[in-house]
């Protein structure tokens, strides 16, 4: 007796294995082509973003254009980080010019997919990206909710995972609290943004932040020490020609030297820095900001040796890009400047315009509300921090307490578990025995319904294909954008249900609703399109045969509708009957016989291969379902039998959400 049983579990266990490896098969095979289409589409966006990336800051229409083609194939490779990254570098080139509202609109689309995926670190780039925005713009109380809503999430990251994303923060919000006059907060966060470039051991942003570090001795007034700090940025700066930072460099050295009253000094240094800036190759989001510093230094040099019209046009220039890109801070002290200029020259009236600019933006930015509301978040910020630490007590005092009790009862689960998995065991085992021939001639059927089945989504797909290149050929580049959107969502509903041969009745008519505005736009409104669903069949529960109903209404378009001069109409009818569905597509176009006629002399093998598909398929759905499926096809004709059209009349099976699908 025990021998046999053992006989029988081991055949049960060699069939299972057997479709186990069958099923990884046919398996790898249907990748293999799905692994060859992102292969394409992968290289397509390498090159995309090559070419994006040679337009960043130079030509931004162009860079923007190409940004959204890698974006839509990395939404068709449903890479969320490739085009979650893409959104954030749009949104940077917007910030770069002037545009805060479409920045903060990618950036905030970047933000949402990097959650998606829980990607911290580029969760955190976003954030720090967004309030630079807020903060260049001149909205510090939004900058600084931002800036405090990062720190929060950064708390939480393990010190293994920091990278060039934390630096950002980091130095912004050092750069933030150097702005709002706040030395040690600044002082602060640039030691650890200082840190973080170490940890990583990227010597170039190791220098910018020492630049920065400088920058607070010569808020402080303490001018030789920031001279001290800044050539020897520069020192190591040119050994390693990293030209951004030795521009940068001199260009605090300048102002350094120009607040120590040697201005000569101050116009040398101003005069080399702008020529290292001018030969960057590279495009950096801050670099106007750069420019503008460089003409500020060299305003105000050249104002106090007398060379006033020199002046005059660096200061101008300055007050030019600040207000194009946005950039508050440089805006009021160019504008204090030319106030400071047009007092000199005795030029009254000039002096008072540029003196109500310079009061204007000042007051925009830092008035006393707006000062109290930062220190208000600040403090706040602070208070929860200690809150936070309390809390944090408290609850580990509750877990060390809980501890003993979980282990306990994690034993006792484990051993009921353990029970019931034997019992089920057990029951599976002898319930497998009866079901075995019955699975067998279920397969069999399964096997011939997936096969007719997958035949339909590559003649879709080439049919759909050949009207897109039809379409480009012959239409404007926008039409064709819009082609291209539709189809590939299109693609995405074919290869999300391309493995069940059932779906949900709403998808089969998305899918085809989709097909119907592809072939509207290819023959420029010669189709209408009408359906009539009735309010039981939108049931979401309710699944039919996929790609049966597509097909008859690709027919009665292609070779119903189109070949007529006029166009016409295709409706679309389904009603809930007897526990099946009952479907009705009707044309208007020139009929069959006509249809027939056309077609001598050329392929007929569109129409061999849908028709013939569905005749095949309702075969089998009839043997497997126990339902009586009917396919019908009808010629309408007039009183003068002249042709009306065709109708085809066809009753489905339904796959409720307790049957097996098959």
């Amino acid at each position: 007796m025990l021998y046999n049983t053992l006989n029988k579990f081991l055949l049960i266990l060699a069939l299972f294995l057997s479709a186990l490896c069958h099923s990884q098969y046919e398996k790898s095979n249907k990748n293999s082509s799905i692994i060859s289409r992102d292969s394409i589409l992968l290289k397509s966006r390498e090159r995309l973003d090559s070419i994006a990336a040679s337009y960043h800051g130079i030509k931004k229409d162009l860079f923007l254009t190409f940004s959204l083609k890698s974006i839509l194939i990395s939404r068709l490779l449903k890479d969320t980080s490739a085009f979650a990254g893409t959104y954030k570098n749009m949104a940077r080139s917007y910030a770069v010019n002037n545009e805060l509202k479409l920045a903060v609109q990618y950036i905030d689309s970047s933000y949402k997919y990097y959650e998606v995926i829980k990607d911290t670190n580029n969760i955190i780039s976003a954030l720090a990206n967004k309030g630079t925005f807020y903060r260049n713009a001149g909205n510090l109380e939004e900058s600084l909710k931002i800036y405090t809503k990062t720190l929060e999430i950064i708390k939480d990251i393990d010190s293994t995972k920091i990278n060039y994303d934390h630096y950002f923060f980091y130095n912004n919000l050092g750069i933030f609290y150097k702005e709002t006059k706040k030395i040690e907060k600044a002082k602060f966060f640039y030691q650890k943004a200082l840190a973080v470039s170490r940890l990583i051991k990227k010597l170039p942003i190791e220098l910018s932040v020492q630049l920065n570090l400088a920058t607070l001795a010569s808020q402080e007034k303490k001018y030789d020490l920031a001279l001290s700090y800044y050539f020897d940025v520069q020192e190591k700066a040119d050994s390693m020609n990293v030209k951004l930072v030795s521009a940068i460099s001199r260009a605090n050295i300048a102002y350094a030297y120009y607040n120590t009253n040697r201005y000569y000094k101050s116009i040398q240094f101003a005069n080399e820095g702008m020529v290292l800036l001018n030969d960057l190759n590279t495009s950096n989001g801050y670099r106007p900001i750069y420019k503008i510093n460089f003409l500020h230094t060299l305003g105000v040099s050249n104002m106090e040796i007398g060379n006033f019209k020199l002046a005059e046009k660096h200061l101008l220039e300055g007050i030019r890009i600040s207000k194009q890109f946005g950039l508050q801070s440089t805006f009021i002290n160019c504008n204090e400047e030319m106030y400071k200029l047009k007092l000199k020259e005795n030029d009254s009236k000039k002096a008072l315009f540029y003196f109500q600019e310079y009061i204007k933006a000042r007051d925009s930015m830092f008035s006393i509300e707006k000062l109290n509301e930062i220190n208000k978040i600040d403090s706040s910020k602070e208070l929860s921090d200690k809150q936070k630490e309390l809390i944090d007590l408290s609850i580990k005092k509750t877990e060390s307490e809980q501890r003993i009790r979980v282990k306990y009862i994690q034993y006792i689960i484990f051993a009921i578990i353990l029970i019931v998995i034997l019992i089920i065991l057990m029951l599976l085992y002898n319930q497998r025995n009866k079901a075995v021939l019955a699975k067998k001639n279920q397969k069999i059927l399964e096997s011939e319904l997936h096969a007719l089945r997958s035949q339909m989504d590559p003649h879709f797909i080439f049919n759909t294909l050949n009207s897109v290149q039809n379409f480009i050929l012959k239409s404007n580049k926008i039409e064709a954008y819009n082609y291209l959107i539709k189809f590939s969502d299109a693609m995405r509903l074919i290869l999300e249900n391309s493995k069940d041969s059932f779906i949900e009745i709403q998808k089969e008519l998305d899918l085809i609703d989709l097909y119907v505005d592809l072939q509207e736009l290819r023959f420029r409104n010669k189709i209408r399109y009408v359906k009539h669903i009735d309010t039981e069949v939108l049931d979401n529960t309710l699944k039919i045969p996929a790609m049966i109903i597509q097909p008859i209404i690709e027919n009665a378009i292609l070779h119903g509708i189109v070949n007529k001069e006029e166009g016409g109409i295709v409706s679309l009818t389904l009603k809930y009957k007897e526990g099946c569905i009952q479907c009705l597509v009707e044309d208007n176009g020139i009929g069959r016989q006509e249809a027939m006629r056309r077609k001598r002399g050329r392929s007929k093998k569109h129409l061999s291969i849908s028709t013939m598909n569905t005749a095949e398929r309702i075969k089998i759905l009839e043997k497997n379902a126990n339902k009586k499926v009917t396919h019908q096809i009808e010629d309408l004709f007039s009183k003068n039998g002249v042709s009306l059209g065709t109708r085809v009349s066809i009753i489905l099976p339904i796959l409720k959400p307790n049957d097996t699908e098959t």
